[in-house]
């Protein structure tokens, strides 16, 4: 109706308005004289550079795939465990969601990522809508790595948006440059809940996501998106809609366990990989993150273990023992050693250790309760030669703080240390300490560590003794507290008698799986030289136990039921 548009040749329209949670400014070609122009909005904005114009709706589409190949191709993340969780890596052109709560891990898992990749020779970039660059690099340096020179080398690029700043459609074009032009092969973006906080819609939000995992997949790089999930919830993204898109997802959480949090990774989904399943313990510290897996991937069979051999059989070191297991320990068995506290379990797999060392069979000393001075002091007491054996490399002895280490860890660090010192024999003093909970979900937790410790020993192809600490000094009606019996090969049972009115440690060979054992108790005595097994205990040369040791006896066994 306006007769100016009759007369002009062209006609430009500019407006603004709130489009996909923030403000834009759009231009539109109304009429051009003689041309063939776009009739759409398009939006466009203004920078140092001047006016840039965008398509109508930024459309980033997937390009074809080349022709599959029978061997998928993957990247090797370089975290600490991490790719034995994932098998072999993460395929080419994946994108994964790095999702948990604030305060689990993920721009330090970024981070890593893209150095760990530079180090291996492969670009990576960064697109960060909360840390600045400075900041993100004192980060690093703050882990120990040399970020400073990767960035330096033109290995890992950053590039930092501030959150008021973000234009969706403006930066997925960016990035897509800039991850082109670069010619990354690792993209971190911390985090794609803050780049998409400003969509409302889950739909909106879903396209932008699949956009942004399209970028990964045509340049065949892998791709983290880093997504806080809120507190509470049981989402694994924070629109609720983000994982149905990419290819992966890392679920970060951080549980109270007593007095401190412990953080766990679990491999939530990953496309065209056997992953690992369930929640794995994850450790943040200097040089990195550390994961500790549930079980050890390459000794998961689905056939039981071998079952031990009884031609192959292993002297304990104790004079008189092995007559009592009918030849001594089978190769690859495992022994539960039970008795108070201060008995000789400690002395007696000392001695197993140096019957090894006698033979060249290297030998592991794990203790959860005393330093190596302390055990390399009561080896001297006694005049055994650990100390010797330890400086000639046949006996390694390693010292686990219950308060450093949790349980879920060990399972991980024993079968790398018996891989590293190939190992053949292994005590681990005492199995009883190594769960903190208490009561019945103490015992269930403890049975399945120690069924794990066993499995992987065997696999392994390790002999082991574990000691179990008994509440009670004189009672034989229950071998443990907790009834651990089933899981072991051997179980051996130290207890104190009373003979001639003295308290006398004797020892009973209870169970040995696949051998004949003597089923009679002995006496043995601990001295110099150690521990050596005397003659067969009887009824007729002992006298009552003292009623008030014994009342003490029943009344704490009362206690614990």
């Amino acid at each position: 109706t306006n007769p100016v548009f009759s007369i002009v040749d062209g006609l430009i329209t500019l407006s603004q308005r709130e489009s996909s949670g923030e403000q834009q400014r759009f231009l539109q070609v109304v009429k051009m004289r003689g041309t063939e122009h776009s009739r759409d909005e398009h939006a466009f904005v203004i920078t140092s550079d001047g006016v840039e114009v965008y398509a109508p709706r930024v459309t980033i589409q997937r390009k074809p795939l080349p022709e599959l190949k029978p061997e998928v191709s993957r990247t090797v993340t370089g975290i600490s465990r991490l790719d034995d969780l994932l098998g072999d890596g993460i395929p080419h052109g994946s994108s994964v969601l790095i999702a948990g709560v604030a305060g689990t891990g993920k721009t330090v898992l970024l981070l890593e990522f893209l150095y760990r990749g530079a180090l291996a020779g492969e670009k990576g970039i960064v697109f960060s809508f909360e840390e600045t660059a400075e900041r993100l690099r004192a980060a690093a340096r703050g882990m120990g790595w040399d970020f400073d020179r990767e960035l330096e080398r033109g290995m890992i690029e950053m590039i930092f948006i501030p959150q008021p700043n973000i234009l969706v459609e403006e930066h997925l074009l960016m990035m897509q440059e800039r991850i082109e032009s670069f010619g990354a092969k690792r993209v971190a973006v911390d985090s794609v809940s803050v780049f998409l906080h400003k969509i409302k819609d889950p739909q909106i939000s879903r396209e932008k996501t699949f956009q942004l995992a399209s970028v990964i997949q045509n340049v065949q790089a892998v791709g983290l998106f880093a997504t806080d999930i809120p507190y509470g919830s049981n989402q694994v993204s924070r629109f609720g809609v983000e994982e149905t898109i990419v290819d992966g997802v890392f679920l970060l959480t951080s549980v109270e366990e007593g007095l401190e949090r412990q953080r766990y990774i679990e491999i939530y989904k990953l496309r065209n990989t056997a992953h690992l399943r369930g929640r794995h313990n994850l450790v943040i510290e200097k040089g990195g993150i550390k994961i500790f897996p549930r079980y050890i991937p390459e000794l998961i069979s689905s056939e039981a273990p071998a079952p031990v051999e009884p031609e192959q059989r292993l002297p304990s070191g104790v004079s008189g023992l092995d007559e009592l297991f009918g030849g001594g320990l089978l190769k690859r068995s495992i022994t539960l050693v039970s008795g108070s506290a201060g008995i000789g379990k400690s002395t007696l797999g000392i001695q197993f250790l140096l019957a090894g060392a006698e033979h060249k069979q290297p030998g592991l000393y794990i203790s959860v309760e005393e330093g190596e001075a302390q055990i390399l002091n009561t080896a001297d007491a006694l005049g055994l030669p650990l100390r010797d054996a330890v400086k000639r490399g046949l006996i390694q002895i390693i010292y686990l703080s219950r308060d450093r280490v949790r349980a879920t860890q060990f399972p991980a660090i024993l079968s790398a240390r018996i891989k590293d010192t190939k190992a053949s024999r292994l005590v681990l003093d005492s199995a009883s300490h190594l769960v903190t909970s208490n009561g019945s979900e103490r015992s269930d937790e403890l049975r399945h560590l120690l069924y794990k410790l066993i499995t992987h020993f065997k696999a392994l192809d390790v002999t082991s003794i574990f000691t179990l600490e008994s509440p009670s000094m004189f009672s034989i009606d229950s071998v443990t507290d907790r009834d651990f019996s089933p899981i072991a090969d051997n179980l051996l049972m130290l207890r104190y008698v009373t003979r001639r009115d003295t308290l006398t440690p004797s020892l009973t060979v209870v169970k040995t799986r696949g051998t004949r054992h003597a089923r009679s108790t002995h006496l043995f005595e601990i001295g110099k030289g150690g521990m050596r097994i005397g003659e067969r205990f009887s009824k007729e040369t002992t006298s009552e136990v003292p009623q008030n040791v014994a009342k003490k006896s029943r009344a704490k066994r009362a206690g614990s039921k």
